[in-house]
């Protein structure tokens, strides 16, 4: 398939323009065509969400319609595999294309996907449905139904009955049954995900079902009753039985109880803000079309029910949120004896573990509830609503003695006005005077849930004190992380247009603020605390309430962080400082958060330059992160005056100092309520500020250039601990790099050239590759005209001075001391290949007669590995498909003259999806006939070498073993650096061919599943290309070269070739799995994705973030299609030859070899709750994810290795290998035995 590339030929990176356009920003890019039935979308959700990830990457992507058609064939397969009960491999394998093709991002019609979750839950209800067939349909219509907005219960409704008899006869075994099935928890798992899909006419027969089940003599009993009360019964009308469960809930004393409960009621609270998700009449306007042959209907009388028949159905409102008031003290209560606080007669409240005793193991079968102190907070935020009189305001954040219960000595009116016989009108016809009205009850901000939160603050405000410690801490400072986190995300949800919340249901301003002033004493006190479960939580906290009231929560963590900061006496005091700015970092450089907290950014700053301490790891770890963190919403320089724009003057008491002063609050004062700058002396101020960050950006560069200097050398002290520091401090200065001025990155330029040219330290070698990379990620042009030349010029006279010229291969050998400067030279030449292959043209002839005296002379391993390094950096950098910056705003922006000139407007935006803009490189011709050069000059004469090497009558000794290895090194770097360089050609044939040797066996042809390829960005895409044809051409000569040497090397079977052997492997795992998404692999992506949201998300439910995470999410995408083209791969006679010798090397005689296919070699791929993010543990589970037939192929030669008369150590390395779950699931079904051939 043809790939519509982007003609980036044309363009220059030094175009005539502004400077900056030599910092790699290109504005002229042509945006590549996107298909008419996605550019068209406009109504459909779904749609205009592919439209804008179709206009993030750099190549045209396929149209909806062909897209969809493919769809409708996988969906073929899966109904004739039904149909035909082959659910295994036949279902298994459309099954797994399900999952590939939603990976692509294209929205699945509503009417497919209903059918097809239903097609799925039946699938999982059949009985006897072994598991591994199980888990994946059920994975699959939980991806399905996750969505509230694509599927409701209006759309699709779902049977309960199936799930229940399977689980009930699957929990509680006979104990003649000794295998414990995984049944129960896969069910469990169907009920949670289609609950809401239970037709809530069922609740009655469900009731009738679930109560008699209750058996008060087992809680074993008990519990399974209320699990399947809690789980099965719709949320959507809780009337009927929402006491119910409240009275046995008080008779019940089960801590196991008390939390399902608890996630119970959290999820009707949330719920249950929208009155109309509860009106009884939508009971008869939802079709009652999913009942099973067994369920009945049976139709209770609901006249007990308040308001059940009221024409205007008001909700479930009462007292506090959906409970009365004798529910919420209970509730309450409850709260009070989760924390586990030791109050003197705290026994009373804590014997629920000492009755969960009891419990038989059949109940830890069921998946464990939601933590209570989450679900606790959940039901006291959505219980929140203006439902009382407002008590007078006060200036102090917590009350200093703990209030009095409510009407505890005089019964009081009460303001809803329909309770205990007091109305309203009570207390509004009292007479006015003296002692002529009644005392009313009043509540925090006019909120009872609210009131009752900060009474609890208040009376546990002791435990929160670090001196005061212990397992409850934990617990309290994870409690008031929920409760921010619960209110924000509810309060921006009421913000939004579509809410369906009351507006006098909905929290109010004031609420918020009185919130944050009772909860921010308590977190100031849990700030200083040592358990860093604890310090974790307040961080979380202290970030959610500087969003929600930043001008309460920064003066004071500023008049706590200060002295600490600059005393500098007590390391725990410091870093847990430096922890509380970081977490309140939106609230000091966004503008939208809080427009007056940037003005203190600078003086922080200065302030934490001594964190970068080599002495103190954690603490330098903290201080980077906060960097980070800042670095990435603002931009690094001074202002550039606009002649057109009125400045306003900073006058002498406005002017700030490098030194941040902050005073406390005088008494009776809060922090907040002073009178403020404006907008226009704030920016005075600021732009005052911007002025010195030319001296704080050198000094922190001196700083980190000091602590490479002090790093240990290689091998000897240093450790792992090192290795993250120089990691930490690096990605903290790249993020800074990236967003300075143009004036200022020229200033870090050329210190950066300076120390790297007059120095040479063998310590610091990972470190000035790092350093150097941080620059040519901003500007690349520079960086190698700056750095190239040099490195060039001093790597020649070292070679030719004899430099790595000591052969040597081991893994383990220490490099010399000689050869110190080649090593820098090398490592500083890496770090510039780092970015934009366009700006390395200019210097191809250089790079290639480097490359050649490099392989010709670089003789030790250091020299040559890292010379094979530089070669890959260089292809990967020319071929490769990336985005070429990581900016705060889109380039156009900051190239544009208002942003220059008053850029600190602009610090902490967010884009949504359509705003977002990114600049690819994409590899132009001239960039491939540099790369291909490479290969004709560089690459094939190694081969030659190569080739010439393992011709018979060669002595294996020292030198050939170099030889092979150095060589090989380079070859092997060579197409690794070229992963999407050229587009795999499968044709039908092939695939036919490959099919008749599939692990698949027993199965048509036509049902095997196969993949078409589609656009993901490959450089050459065109079989026809004589370019295309080279390269191929070029690695299957690589392939028969492997297949050649593994043979020599196993015919050779000495000591003395344990290197060259372990050199091979990897080259054959280079061969094999280098292609696609390996250098981008689509689980590392989104692990970074996910990781990138955790670190920006202000509150839940966020649509607009920083560019940085819409520049992820696109490398996500061009990940997956990636991912996608590398999901099948064929197997031809080279790829057939190798599997073999893998096969043979797994059984070799000696240890090291066997442990190197094991483990060295593995791909560690991450785990997660989808069934493909799965760890391969050798070199043939590698190939087994990647070709079909590896494991039909490798079995017989296993097998016989376990023969009688075999050698122990054959013997044992088939034994490892069947050992794994790929090969021993497969090897155990014995169906492929009729084909195995033993002798």
């Amino acid at each position: 398939m043809a790939m519509d590339l982007p003609d980036v030929s044309i363009l220059q990176l030094d175009d005539p323009g502004p400077p900056s356009h030599s910092r790699g920003i290109l504005n002229d890019v042509h945006e590549p065509y996107i298909p008419e039935d996605i550019a068209q979308a406009t109504d459909d959700r779904d749609m205009v969400k592919l439209k804008h990830y179709a206009r993030l990457l750099p190549y045209s992507i396929e149209s909806n319609k062909k897209v969809q058609q493919l769809f409708e064939f996988i969906l073929l397969r899966i109904t004739q595999c039904v149909e035909a009960k082959d659910y295994d491999p036949g279902l298994q394998q459309w099954d797994s294309m399900v999952t590939y093709w939603s990976m692509l991002g294209y929205p699945i019609p509503k009417e497919k996907r209903k059918r097809l979750a239903i097609l799925y839950y039946h699938i999982c209800t059949t009985p006897g449905m072994p598991a591994h067939t199980l888990a994946p349909c059920a994975e699959n219509l939980q991806t399905l139904l996750q969505s509230k907005k694509k599927l409701n219960v209006d759309d699709m409704r779902l049977p309960w009955k199936p799930i229940y008899n399977i689980l009930s006869q699957d929990l509680f075994l006979k104990r003649r049954q000794f295998e414990i099935p995984p049944t129960s928890w896969y069910m469990c798992y169907l009920a949670e995900h289609t609950r809401r899909f239970y037709h809530p006419a069922a609740i009655d027969e469900m009731l009738k079902t679930f109560v008699p089940l209750i058996n008060g003599t087992s809680l074993s009993r008990t519990l399974a009753a209320q699990y399947y009360m809690f789980t099965f019964l719709p949320l959507s009308h809780p009337q009927s039985y929402l006491p119910l469960t409240f009275r046995l809930w008080e008779s019940v004393n089960s801590y196991m109880y008390d939390e399902r409960m608890l996630q119970f009621l959290s999820r009707l609270a949330e719920m249950h803000i929208d009155p109309t998700v509860s009106d009884p009449r939508r009971i008869e306007q939802i079709p009652d079309d999913a009942r099973t042959e067994d369920e009945g209907r049976p139709n209770w009388s609901k006249d007990d029910i308040k308001g059940m028949h009221n024409s205007r159905w008001m909700g479930l409102y009462q007292d506090v949120g959906i409970f009365s008031e004798r529910e919420w003290n209970y509730i309450m209560c409850k709260c009070v004896a989760s924390m586990e606080i030791p109050l003197a007669d705290g026994g009373s409240l804590s014997t629920g573990t000492n009755a969960d005793s009891q419990v038989t193991f059949e109940l830890d079968r069921l998946p464990k509830p939601t933590w209570r102190i989450a679900s606790l907070a959940q039901i006291i935020v959505y219980s929140m609503a203006p439902d009382g009189i407002p008590s007078p305001g006060s200036n102090v954040s917590t009350p200093f003695h703990t209030p009095s219960g409510s009407g505890t000595s005089t019964p009081l009116p009460h303001s809803n006005g329909h309770v205990n016989g007091h109305a309203l009108g009570d207390y509004l016809s009292a007479p006015l005077g003296k002692g002529g009205h009644l005392k009313v009850q009043t509540y925090l901000a006019g909120s009872k849930a609210l009131d009752s939160l900060a009474k609890m603050i208040a009376s546990c405000e002791g435990f929160f004190h670090p001196t005061n410690s212990g397992s409850w801490t934990s617990d309290l400072s994870a409690f008031i992380k929920y409760i921010v986190y619960n209110f924000n995300k509810r309060w921006h949800a009421e913000q939004k247009p579509d809410c369906k919340t009351p507006t006098h249901r909905r929290l109010t301003r004031n609420m918020r603020r009185e919130l944050v002033k009772s909860l921010r004493t308590v977190a100031f006190l849990a700030m200083w605390s040592q358990d860093n479960t604890t310090v974790s939580n307040i961080q979380s906290c202290l970030k959610s309430m500087s969003v929600m009231e930043p001008d309460l929560i920064l003066h004071p963590i500023l008049e706590r962080a200060v002295p600490a900061l600059e005393a500098l006496v007590e390391t725990q005091r410091t870093t847990a400082s430096i922890k509380a700015l970081g977490a309140i970092a939106p609230a000091i450089v966004c503008r939208d958060v809080y427009y007056a907290g940037a003005k203190h950014l600078l003086p922080i700053l200065e302030l934490l330059l001594p964190g970068i301490d080599l002495n103190d790891p954690y603490k330098t770890f903290c201080t980077t992160s906060f960097l980070t963190e800042v670095a990435q919403y603002i931009k690094f320089g001074e202002l550039e005056d606009d002649l057109q724009q009125t400045v306003v003057s900073v006058d002498d008491g406005l002017k700030t100092s490098s030194k941040l002063e902050i005073s406390s609050m005088p008494d009776g004062v809060e922090a907040g309520s002073e009178k403020g700058l404006t907008t226009e002396e704030e920016d005075a101020v600021l732009r005052d500020t911007c002025s010195n960050f030319a001296d704080w950006v050198a000094a922190f560069l001196r700083r980190v250039i000091l602590l490479f200097e002090n790093l240990p050398e290689e091998g000897a002290a240093g450790g792992q601990t090192e290795v993250q520091l120089v990691d930490s401090v690096s990605g903290a200065f790249s993020q800074i790099c990236v967003h300075l001025s143009d004036s200022l990155f020229d200033m870090v330029l050329n210190m950066v050239f300076d120390y790297a040219s007059t120095n040479v330290r063998s310590n610091a070698v990972r470190a000035i590759h790092q350093l150097v990379e941080c620059v040519a990620n901003t500007d690349p042009v520079k960086t190698l005209e700056k750095f190239l030349p040099f490195c060039a010029r001093n790597i020649e006279t070292e070679l030719d001075h004899g430099a790595s010229s000591m052969r040597s291969t081991s893994l383990k050998s220490t490099p010399l001391p000689s050869d110190a400067t080649l090593h820098w030279n090398l490592a500083i030449l890496r770090g510039t290949m780092y970015n934009d292959g366009r700006a390395a043209l200019k210097y191809k002839d250089t790079l290639i007669h480097l490359f050649k005296a490099l392989l010709k002379k670089t003789l030790a391993k250091r020299g040559y590995s890292s010379s094979a390094k530089l070669v890959s950096s260089t292809l990967l950098t020319l071929t490769h498909t990336y985005p070429l910056e990581n900016k705060f705003v889109n380039p156009d922006e900051w190239l544009s003259d208002e942003f220059r000139a008053s850029h600190h407007k602009h610090w902490g935006r967010l884009y949504k999806h359509d705003e977002a803009k990114i600049t690819w490189h994409v590899p132009n011709a001239e960039e491939i006939d540099f790369a291909l050069e490479i290969f004709r000059e560089v690459v094939e004469p190694a081969l030659d070498t190569l080739e010439q090497l393992v011709e018979p009558g060669h002595t294996i000794d020292a030198i050939w073993r170099n030889d092979f290895c150095r060589y090989l090194n380079f070859v092997r770097h060579a197409f690794a650096g070229v992963p999407t360089l050229v587009k795999e050609n499968i044709t039908s044939d092939d695939i036919r061919e490959t099919m008749k040797t599939s692990d698949i066996l027993n199965e048509t042809m036509e049902m095997i599943a196969s993949i078409d390829p589609l656009n993901a960005g490959f450089a050459l895409s065109d079989p026809a290309d004589p370019r295309h044809q080279y390269i191929t051409k070029l690695k299957k000569r690589f392939g028969a070269f492997l297949y050649k040497a593994s043979n020599e090397l196993r015919r050779q079977g000495e000591e003395n070739t344990v290197d060259a052997v372990q050199m091979l492997i990897r080259s054959i795992r280079t061969y094999m799995m280098e292609y696609g998404d390996s250098r981008d692999s689509l689980y590392l992506q989104v692990q970074r994705y996910h990781s990138e949201l955790n670190v920006t998300r202000q509150y839940a439910g966020q649509k607009a973030w920083p560019r940085a995470v819409w520049v992820r999410k696109a490398r996500l995408h061009h990940a997956a299609r990636l991912h996608w083209n590398s999901v099948e791969r064929i197997r031809t006679t080279v790829e057939n030859q190798l599997i073999d010798e893998v096969t043979e090397w797994s059984l070799w005689h000696y240890a090291t070899v066997r442990e190197y296919v094991v483990s060295l070699i593995a791909k560690s791929v991450l785990s997660s709750t989808n069934r493909f993010y799965r760890t391969s543990q050798t070199l043939l589970q590698n190939l087994c994810s990647c070709f079909d037939g590896v494991r039909r192929r490798s079995l017989p030669i296993l097998y016989k290795a376990l023969e009688p008369g075999n050698e122990d150590d054959r013997m044992k390395g088939a034994l490892w290998t069947l050992n794994g779950d790929l090969f021993g699931k497969y090897a155990v079904k014995g169906e492929h035995w009729n084909d195995l051939e033993l002798s």
